[in-house]
C-alpha cells in the first residue's frame, strides 16, 4: 500500500489533543509532561507485577505499542523484569516491573480488582436481550453547537446548514443507545447536549499557553485572533486556550467520567471523518468516502518522552485491553463497512504513526488522547467523509425511519446507517 499522510488525519487530530500538540514540534526540551498531564503514580503498577511473561511483554510493547523499538530508550528489558525509566530528565529514578514465568497462567491474568471493567461481562443473556449485562459507554466526539467553529470541525456551502461533526455524532449517538438498550445492554451518553463536558474555561488555562509557546521558543504571540481565517491565529494567546479547553482538558474531563462514575465493560468513540476543506465558509469538497476503526497503539519516539504518556501506555498494556480491543474492533468494522458499503481508509502515515492491526486495513492502531486515558477497552469509530457530497446530501436530509431516496439512492438514514453497523458488529461479537 502506498504511504502518504491522508489530509483527513489532520482533522482527527484537532479534536484529540495531544497528538495534535505532539506534531506542533519535538519535544520541549524544558518539560516532562504533556500539557495539563498528570505526574505518574508509578505504584499503581505493582498489581501488575508478575501478571505477564517476557515474551508476552516484549511482543505488545513491539508489535502494537511502540514503533521500531523505540521504547527501549526508556524500558530495559531483562529476563524475568522490566526496568522503566520514570523520569526523562533524570534517568537514575526507575520502577522494577516483575515478569510472571513461563509456567504460570498466562492472558488474562493482570485482570485485578483494580480494573473495573469485565471481558466477559454477559451471563444468563437471553435471545431478546442478547446484550444484557453490557455495560456500554458511547462518547460522541467533540462538541458542537456554538463550540464547532473553535474545534474546526465546522463547515457550510453557500446558504445551506452548516455541516457540524459534534452535533452528527450525538445523532448517531443517541439512535445507537436506543438500540443497544433495545437489545439489554445498559447504555451511558458520555455527553447528551451540544456542550463541553469540562467546566474549564479557556481564560484559567493562560499561563499553560504562555508556557506552551515559551517551550518552543515561538516569540511575537498575539493576545487573540480576528476570526477563523486569521493567519495569526495559530501565535495568540487565545487560541491556544481555547484549544487546551476544548481538545484537551475536555477529553480529561471525559475520561475522568467513564473512569470514576461510568465505569463501562466498553466505550465507543463516535466520529465522522473528513479531507481537508480549506476555508470552512467556501469548503473543498471531495469525491473520497472511506470508513475505519481505530484501538490504542503505536505510540511515537516523541510521544514516549513524556513521563504521563509513557505511564499511561503501560497501564493500558498491562491491562491488557489490547485482544479485546483488536477482536472487537475488527468485528465492528467489518459489519460497519457491511453496513455503510465504504473501503477502508488509507491510514499510512509519514514515518510508520499508525499500525495496521487488520489485514483488510480497517482497523488501526494509534495513540489518542481518549484512547489512551479512557481505562477500559476503546474502540474510535470513524465513518464517512463529511465534506464528500453524496455524504453531504444525506447529512442535509436529516435522520428518518425506513428508506427514502437521496442522491439517486434508496436508503437509510446516514445516522441510522451507522449506529446499525455498529449494533450488528457487537452482537455478533458477544454471541
Amino acid at each position: 500500500m502506498k504511504r502518504r499522510f491522508p489530509i483527513f488525519f489532520l482533522f482527527l487530530l484537532c479534536f484529540l489533543g495531544l497528538s495534535l500538540i505532539l506534531r506542533d514540534s519535538s519535544p520541549p526540551p524544558l518539560a516532562a509532561l504533556t500539557p495539563l498531564g498528570e505526574a505518574p503514580q508509578w505504584q499503581k503498577l505493582n498489581v501488575y507485577q508478575n501478571t505477564l511473561t517476557q515474551e508476552e511483554f516484549v511482543s505488545l510493547l513491539e508489535k502494537v505499542y511502540t514503533q521500531e523499538k523505540s521504547y527501549q530508550k526508556y524500558i530495559k528489558i531483562f529476563s524475568d523484569h522490566a526496568i522503566i525509566h520514570t523520569d526523562s530528565f533524570d534517568m537514575q529514578k526507575t520502577f522494577r516491573l516483575n515478569f510472571a514465568k513461563e509456567n504460570q497462567q498466562k492472558g488474562g491474568s493482570s485482570k485485578n480488582s483494580s480494573a473495573y471493567w469485565r471481558a466477559k461481562p454477559i451471563k444468563n443473556a437471553s435471545a431478546q436481550f442478547p446484550l444484557q449485562g453490557l455495560r456500554i459507554a458511547i462518547d460522541p466526539g467533540h462538541i458542537g453547537g456554538d463550540y464547532a467553529k473553535v474545534e474546526e470541525r465546522w463547515f457550510q456551502i453557500n446558504k445551506t446548514p452548516p455541516i457540524k461533526e459534534g452535533e452528527l455524532t450525538l445523532t448517531v449517538s443517541k439512535i445507537l443507545a436506543e438500540k443497544l438498550r433495545a437489545q439489554g445492554a445498559e447504555v451511558f451518553l458520555v455527553r447528551s447536549e451540544h456542550q463541553p463536558v469540562t467546566s474549564m474555561q479557556p481564560k484559567a488555562l493562560r499561563d499553560v499557553a504562555k508556557k506552551w509557546y515559551a517551550d518552543r521558543g515561538m516569540q511575537d504571540i498575539t493576545e487573540t485572533y480576528r476570526d477563523t481565517t486569521d493567519p495569526s491565529r495559530g501565535r495568540s494567546l487565545k487560541w491556544r486556550q481555547e484549544v487546551l479547553t476544548y481538545r484537551n482538558q475536555e477529553i480529561r474531563d471525559r475520561a475522568k467520567l467513564i473512569n470514576e462514575k461510568i465505569m463501562p465493560d466498553i466505550t465507543l468513540c463516535v466520529h465522522f471523518d473528513a479531507e481537508y476543506w480549506g476555508d470552512p465558509q467556501n469548503p473543498l469538497l471531495s469525491n473520497k468516502n472511506y470508513t475505519h476503526v481505530i484501538i490504542n497503539g503505536s505510540y511515537m519516539p516523541e510521544e514516549l518522552h513524556y513521563n504521563d504518556v509513557r505511564f499511561e501506555m503501560l497501564q493500558k498494556l498491562l491491562s491488557q485491553t489490547h485482544p479485546i480491543e483488536k477482536k472487537l474492533g475488527h468485528t465492528v468494522a467489518r459489519f460497519l463497512a457491511k453496513s455503510t458499503q465504504l473501503p477502508a481508509a488509507d491510514y499510512y502515515l509519514a514515518g510508520h504513526q499508525a499500525k495496521a492491526m487488520s489485514k483488510d486495513s480497517y482497523v488501526w492502531a494509534r495513540n489518542l488522547l481518549a484512547n489512551r486515558l479512557y481505562q477500559n477497552p476503546v474502540i474510535f469509530l470513524e465513518a464517512y467523509v463529511m465534506n464528500n457530497p453524496e455524504v453531504i446530501a444525506r447529512i442535509h436530509e436529516g435522520d428518518y425511519k425506513g428508506n427514502k431516496k437521496v442522491y439517486g439512492k434508496i436508503r437509510k438514514s446516514i445516522f441510522r446507517e451507522y449506529a446499525d453497523g455498529v449494533v450488528e458488529g457487537l452482537l455478533r461479537y458477544y454471541k
